[in-house]
């Protein structure tokens, strides 16, 4: 949990969560991998929470990883095996719950509650929400994700962009 390399956060009217990376994530990963996986992960837990929060929209969301900010704005991913597989996986969330999306680039100094989470500050965190003035906010939990990190492993092993579906 070191400043420099911790995780990712997010955060959405009042909704949060950060993840932590396993060893084998980081060494299997780049940041920025990791970081879109987080981000797709993310929406997911929105969607299972309250779909009516993105269903139906075009949903304009944040991100300060430049690189997969442009990989969701273009919307094909020729370079990353692994984050071909997690823009796939966003595709398919977005035909199921009929939505578009469009992610903005943020710089990481102006994402302060994102980048407290990922670095997991909470009490600092809380502090900040609070100044901006929100409830106590919710904690959602990611679903499952073992599934689509063996997706995004194999993908990578093979140097597919692609994958069968299951």
């Amino acid at each position: 949990k070191s400043d420099t390399f911790a995780g990712a956060g997010c955060w959405f009217n009042g909704l949060f969560d950060y993840f932590e990376f396993s060893d084998t994530e980081r060494e299997q990963f780049d940041i920025m991998t990791l970081e879109a996986l987080a981000f797709v992960l993310w929406i997911s837990a929105l969607l299972q929470h309250d779909p009516s929060l993105i269903s139906g929209r075009v949903w304009r969301t944040r991100c300060d990883n430049q690189a997969w900010v442009e990989i969701c704005n273009r919307g094909k991913c020729n370079k990353s095996p692994a984050c071909a597989v997690l823009l796939e996986y966003l595709h398919s969330l977005q035909c199921q719950y009929h939505f578009g999306i469009l992610v903005e680039w943020i710089d990481t100094d102006a994402n302060l509650i994102s980048d407290l989470l990922s670095r997991f500050r909470l009490a600092q965190f809380r502090s900040e929400v609070a100044l901006i003035g929100f409830p106590a906010p919710t904690r959602l939990q990611v679903p499952e994700r073992s599934s689509l990190v063996s997706r995004m492993t194999f993908a990578s092993s093979q140097g597919l962009h692609s994958l069968p579906r299951p």
